[in-house]
């Protein structure tokens, strides 16, 4: 399966250079998909489908921290949520815009497992965005104030990550892992208020309470198991998100507390860095 979908109810699957402008810059590094392909070892089967999902995605030859920063200004130019992959394999380092389409309710990517067979790529690193639109389309601000987040394009309330996120992230570890123990997958959530990484412990009591049952993915208790996680992990997101949008916004003790809480409760090892 070559498409991963990051449902809300079910999981299946489980550098701007300063002298030239956004679109000199984009122009210069633009890869087909073939192109970014051919830098992998991937075997021909795979490598033909994944060059027929990747015919219309954006592909681009750039660094991490060039991807990162592309994301950054994302979060206020555009409305829906992206979602990229970058890969390092020896000198070649390159991204790929891996949504293929979303809902209200779930978001398409492509999967990439298949990246994993080759044992040269060094790190993959995976940044989704919450844009500064899903203040306004998920109501949880005044629109004074989101008008004038929008203005400065700077924020003090995070948009933090979803229980689905932590699930793809989870499912995105627990693959690789199997492939290629010695690699880790970084996560990235860049929104209005800063950057976020996150990673989930497998050996966490909680984690170990859904991961015993899926071997049985399919099984009605390991779906009920699913589903109380992710209604659990939910519903206390949703209650950090809205001591978020209370009073100024998120203070350094309370992104301290929602760090600590993460890690102690859930098994997710957060950090976050604030946009200047």
């Amino acid at each position: 399966m070559l498409e991963v979908r990051w449902a809300v109810v079910r999981i299946k699957v489980l550098s701007y250079a300063m002298k030239l402008s956004r679109r000199e810059f984009l122009q210069g590094s633009a890869m087909t998909g073939a192109m970014f392909l051919a830098e992998l070892a991937i075997p021909a089967p795979i490598r033909a489908q994944l060059e027929k999902l990747l015919g219309t995605q954006e592909v681009i030859r750039e660094t991490l921290d060039d991807m990162l920063t592309r994301l950054q200004g994302d979060v206020y130019d555009k409305n829906e949520e992206e979602v990229w992959a970058h890969i390092q394999k020896g000198d070649f380092s390159g991204s790929m815009n891996i949504r293929l389409a979303s809902t209200k309710n779930e978001l398409r990517t492509i999967n990439l497992a298949p990246l994993y067979a080759d044992a040269n790529v060094s790190s993959v690193a995976i940044a989704h965005t919450h844009t500064a639109a899903f203040y306004r389309s998920e109501k949880i601000l005044p629109e004074t104030t989101i008008q004038h987040i929008e203005k400065q394009k700077k924020s003090e309330v995070p948009l933090i990550v979803s229980a689905t996120d932590i699930i793809a992230a989870l499912v995105q570890k627990i693959t690789l892992k199997a492939k290629r123990p010695d690699r880790i997958v970084k996560e990235f959530l860049l929104e209005p208020a800063g950057m976020w990484t996150y990673d989930v412990d497998p050996n966490h009591p909680r984690i170990q309470q859904l991961l015993v049952l899926q071997d049985q993915r399919e099984s009605p208790a390991a779906m009920e198991e699913e589903m109380r996680f992710m209604s659990s992990l939910g519903k206390e997101l949703d209650q950090w998100q809205k001591k978020f949008c209370e009073g100024e916004g998120a203070t350094s003790d309370d992104i301290q507390k929602f760090i600590r809480w993460g890690k102690d409760r859930w098994g997710i090892s957060f950090t976050f860095k604030k946009f200047l």
